[in-house]
C-alpha cells in the first residue's frame, strides 16, 4: 500500500498561506503539473481571490518564457484557512503524488 499525502489543492493552498508566491515551474516541486487548473479550482469552486502577476522566467533551456506568479493576499487568509480546514476534514489524505 502506498504512502498517503495531501492532495495537490491542499499542498498549494498550504504553501500560499505561508505568504509565498509561485509560478507554474515552481509548482512542479510541489507536485502540481498544471497550476492554472489548481488556481481555477481555488478561485471558482472555493471562491478565493488570488493575485496574478505576469512575469518572464527562464525555461529549462534558459530561454525566456511567460508565466503568471500567483499569491494569496493577506485579506484572503481567514477564508483560505477555512477552505483548507474543510478540504482536510472532508477529503483526508490521498495517494495522489
Amino acid at each position: 500500500m502506498g504512502t498517503t499525502s495531501p492532495s495537490k489543492i491542499t499542498r498549494i493552498l498550504t504553501y500560499l498561506l505561508t505568504g509565498a508566491s509561485l509560478n507554474r515551474f515552481e509548482a512542479e516541486d510541489l507536485g502540481d503539473h498544471c497550476l492554472t487548473s489548481t488556481v481555477s479550482v481555488l478561485a471558482n469552486r472555493h471562491k478565493l481571490i488570488l493575485q496574478r502577476q505576469h512575469e518572464r522566467v527562464p525555461n529549462r533551456w534558459g530561454k525566456p518564457a511567460s508565466a503568471k506568479r500567483y499569491s494569496l493576499p493577506a485579506s484572503e487568509y481567514p477564508h483560505a484557512r477555512a477552505v483548507l480546514a474543510h478540504l482536510t476534514r472532508t477529503t483526508g489524505p490521498t495517494t495522489e503524488g
